[in-house]
């Protein structure tokens, strides 16, 4: 089996990302959690294994509909279907988002809708295999990087947990005002 071959084998089964104790360990102190993306909920049941309060959604849980990364039809953790808009009800998490695709606004759309001050990426940085420009224009414009952590990486792939805090706004209340021209207003 190639190295291509074995990493998508295990990308399938567990994650994008590669959990380390060090990368749990970081995540927990941001508790409470919302995961946006979860997959299969690997890293949710990692979470939850330690005690951690996380809840997960997926626009397609492989426990119940098909999804296009091709996930078995299993979950480590419950995963509730669930796009953006389910940010509105947990501005009092921090959020977590694990290898965002890069192909579609999925990142830069959970950016917008979410209202609470700590994003929690897993990912490449810009121009990698991870989330797309609009996302990294808003991280660059309305959020600040508070701690990164390093992750073991696939052959082709520069993965990092990197945790953000957002900025605050002219107007005091803790974040920059929502719409797409968030980054050009930088």
């Amino acid at each position: 089996m190639s190295a291509h071959d074995r990493r998508t084998w295990c990308v399938r089964r567990y994650a994008f990302a590669i959990p380390t104790e060090a990368a749990l360990e970081t995540i927990a102190r941001y508790a409470p959690i919302v995961e946006l993306g979860a997959g299969n909920g690997y890293w949710t049941f990692l979470l939850r294994r330690r005690g951690v309060d996380c809840v997960a959604y997926d626009l397609a849980p492989p426990d119940r509909m098909p999804n296009p990364n091709v996930f078995r039809p299993f979950t480590w953790a419950r995963v509730e279907h669930g796009d953006v808009d389910v940010l509105a009800g947990h501005g009092d998490r921090a959020l977590l988002l694990c290898w965002p695709s890069y192909r579609d606004p999925f990142a830069a759309r959970a950016l917008d809708e979410y209202s609470g001050t700590t994003l929690i990426y897993i990912g490449e940085a810009r121009g990698g295999h991870t989330a797309d420009d609009a996302f990294f224009d808003l991280l660059d414009c309305s959020w600040r990087i508070v701690e990164e952590e390093a992750l073991p990486n696939w052959p082709g792939t520069r993965d990092a947990l990197t945790v953000y805090s957002r900025a605050a706004s002219s107007d005091g209340r803790g974040h920059a005002s929502a719409g797409p021209s968030r980054a050009e207003n930088c």
